[in-house]
């Protein structure tokens, strides 16, 4: 199962099921209630909770999620 609407017509354009990946970022109270979008991740990177500067609307977190996540 792909977890967004973009991630099956990608992958099958380009021949291959692993082609895109979802990556999420996840706040500690996002993994307390179980956000949707951490289930629907095909990864997810935990990253500081509180003001949207420390996560979300932080470019510099939404970097290094994606580093780590190699």
């Amino acid at each position: 199962m792909h977890a967004c609407t973009l991630c099956l017509p990608c992958s099958q354009a380009l021949g291959n099921a692993r082609a895109v990946s979802l990556l999420a970022m996840a706040t500690p109270n996002d993994m307390r209630v179980s956000a949707e979008h951490i289930a629907l991740a095909d990864q997810f990177v935990e990253v500081p909770g509180g003001s949207n500067n420390n996560n979300y609307a932080n470019v510099s977190a939404i970097n290094a999620a994606e580093w780590l996540d190699g």
